[in-house]
């Protein structure tokens, strides 16, 4: 059973404003050195995925620039028309896949996360693999908690499967908890991070997919009965059913829409490095700190100043004077200055924006 990666690149990345923008989000700016986040998440693959059994998904107005970082073939470029959220996207790009290959396995990976041990990371995919070669179902993998995060729902534990190790029964899910309830969550060895990577065959996650959101019936036979009258390259005929199943598909997350339901759920405990970079504080904690706690990115100019994010682009001075845990990041047309505790709720700063039309140029 050939691996196929799905790498998920329609993400806005909305906490790393002002330096993620709507033509220029997250997954295509390079925060650690100079390559990109989708592109890391490309150079990952070197080796153990070839390039014929690499795919993307991400909304046609980024197409362009994906396909310039990371030099996929078209027809591997999935378009959506319209957004749809992650159960529309890995519908779809598992009907592609089902077309190609319809014995294989498809890994589907987010294009904006930091795993810097390639190495680990492979390994713990070939071990949930040879558990969906010989059980099938739906796979995740599941972080161990370092601290009682909040901004993560958690996966629950079950027994373990045997023979196979490290890889667990999923009992339940759960939402990103409170403070109260993740300080709990970090204290028990059964509670895992969600990471967002998964992996199944094409088949399975389709009928996982029809049977949670029977809508999708439909849309989903079209594009299926498409492909396989223009065969593994994508036509005209099947372009159209391709557009047509993203503005049909309902908007929703396959995490709430489909996997907190299946019956037949594993969990594979990550041995890899992992940070979903979800903010400007998980930035940070890729970075070594000064002597006074601070992380520091460009020109920055710093004293009494203690446990902030800086970061300063665009060649100017970033200056701070008797501050703490705040997070400052300068560009040449915004500045952002929060404390570290609100660091995940720029969200709702971005909503204020774009309520107020003299501000659209700065999202």
């Amino acid at each position: 059973m050939n691996l196929h990666a799905v790498i998920l690149a329609g993400g806005r990345g909305e906490r790393f404003w002002p330096l993620s923008r709507r033509e220029r989000p997250k997954q295509l700016l390079a925060l650690f050195g100079d390559r990109s986040l989708l592109r890391l998440t490309v150079d990952r693959l070197e080796g153990w995925i070839p390039p014929e059994r690499r795919w993307v998904v991400a909304p046609a107005y980024l197409m362009r620039e994906i396909r310039e970082q990371t030099t996929l073939a078209a027809e591997r470029c999935v378009e959506e028309s319209v957004t749809r959220n992650t159960a529309a996207a890995i519908g779809a790009a598992a009907l592609l896949i089902e077309a190609v290959d319809p014995a294989g396995l498809m890994l589907v990976l987010p294009s904006d996360h930091w795993m810097p041990d390639a190495r680990a990371f492979r390994e713990d995919v070939e071990r949930a693999a040879r558990v969906a070669r010989e059980r099938g179902g739906l796979h995740l993998f599941g972080i161990p908690p370092s601290r009682p995060e909040t901004g993560f729902g958690y996966i629950e534990e079950g027994p373990a499967l045997a023979g196979h190790d490290g890889v667990h029964e999923v009992v339940r899910f759960h939402e990103k908890p409170d403070r109260g309830q993740a300080l709990a969550y970090a204290a028990r060895p059964d509670m895992l991070w969600n990471s967002g990577i998964f992996l199944w065959a094409p088949g399975a996650i389709l009928e996982a997919i029809k049977d949670a959101l029977p809508s999708t019936a439909d849309p989903v036979e079209r594009l299926r009965r498409s492909l396989a009258r223009e065969g593994p390259s994508i036509g005209p005929d099947s372009r159209r059913a391709l557009a047509g199943f993203f503005e049909d598909a309902p908007s929703t997350s396959i995490d709430h829409a489909v996997l907190e339901r299946h019956g037949e759920r594993y969990v594979t405990r990550a041995r890899f490095r992992w940070s979903d970079l979800g903010s400007w504080l998980s930035w940070g904690e890729q970075r070594s700190a000064d002597s006074a706690g601070n992380r520091v990115q460009g020109a920055v100019l710093a004293r009494d100043a203690a446990d902030c994010v800086l970061y300063s682009a665009d060649g100017g001075l970033l200056a701070l004077l008797g501050a703490r845990d705040l997070v400052v990041v300068r560009l040449n047309d915004v500045t952002l200055v929060c404390p570290r505790e609100r660091a995940q709720d720029l969200k709702s700063l971005l909503r204020d924006a774009e309520s107020r039309g003299d501000l659209e140029k700065y999202l």
